[in-house]
């Protein structure tokens, strides 16, 4: 998904280190998404319920909002000629 990302980032001519959330650039939330879900596997394989509720409800949630944000200002970028 990263890769194919970038590519099309740059096939539109979109400064992909210029997009984020507040403070957070690109690749910091690329890298929150990868820890999150790596979390969430985690307690899955662990069969830890409670681990799985928290990460769903609260750690995936906050990143998930702040894709919500990244994915705003992607598609504001996006000019149809």
């Amino acid at each position: 998904v990263q890769q194919s990302l970038a590519v099309s980032a740059e096939a539109l001519g979109i400064p992909l280190d210029e997009i984020g959330s507040g403070p957070r650039r690109l690749p910091d939330l690329l890298a929150a998404m990868k820890d999150r879900l790596t979390g969430l596997r985690q307690a899955i394989t662990g069969q830890d319920p409670v681990a799985m509720g928290d990460m769903l409800r609260y750690e995936l949630q906050e990143t998930l909002d702040e894709w919500h944000h990244v994915l705003e200002s992607l598609a504001n970028s996006i000019h149809v000629t």
